[in-house]
């Protein structure tokens, strides 16, 4: 004879016991008892139309007896649901929650907006605190020059700002920026952020002065 396994089962109602207790803790809780009347309601509602469609038609008509029928099976719908609420439920949708919500639903739409608002300024400064600038692109090239600055003072005179290493290939903006942070002393003391770069225009061997609209798109 083969020796056969025997497993003790559980009884059912000895698990289930934690499973009503929870069912009955949820369905008491104010939401819940709420989508019941509103559901209640929704039901009594559509059942109400469809038997007031049902008079538009003769009592021979297939859709009359079709809206009847619909009409029974929304009060069915609704006396289940009823069946389930705790608290009387006014067959009207014009309950304390709508007219709070409705009351203040600027305040609502206001602070959705904030949370939405701060959420994206969160984003962004994630996003942009791991973005490369241009100058850190070429803050990290490997083809850097000596250069010196000088600062016209008016007449013949420079004043020697002093020396700097970067790409020429950077277009002027970037040199601008270097400049800056390079000899930001200097400049506060003279003409700060105002300062304009010469240039040698090579078809009349003349010296200009470069605007700043085009520093972007000429190279250093």
């Amino acid at each position: 004879l083969k020796a056969k396994k025997i497993f003790k089962a559980l009884p059912v109602s000895f698990y289930m016991i934690f499973v009503r207790f929870v069912g009955k803790l949820l369905i008491k809780s104010y939401p819940i008892q709420k989508l019941i009347a509103i559901a209640a309601i929704f039901s009594h509602k559509w059942g109400a139309f469809c038997n007031y469609l049902s008079t538009l038609f003769d009592e021979e008509a297939p859709m009359h007896s079709r809206l009847k029928a619909i009409s029974k099976r929304m009060e069915v719908y609704r006396d289940s649901w009823l069946h389930m609420s705790r608290t009387p439920v006014d067959m009207s949708f014009d309950f304390a929650l709508r007219r709070w919500t409705f009351r203040n639903m600027a305040i609502i739409l206001k602070l959705v907006m904030w949370m939405f608002l701060k959420c994206r300024t969160t984003i962004m400064s994630v996003v942009n605190s791991k973005k490369e600038t241009p100058y850190d692109f070429w803050q990290k090239s490997l083809n850097k020059s000596d250069l010196k600055c000088l600062l016209d003072i008016g007449g013949d005179d420079f004043q020697t700002l002093g020396e700097f290493r970067m790409d020429l290939e950077a277009p002027c903006e970037i040199m601008r920026e270097y400049i800056c942070r390079t000899f930001r002393i200097a400049l506060n003391d003279t003409v700060g952020d105002s300062f304009l770069f010469c240039m040698v225009n090579h078809d009349t061997g003349k010296v200009v002065t470069l605007s700043r609209e085009n520093e972007f798109k000429t190279f250093s």
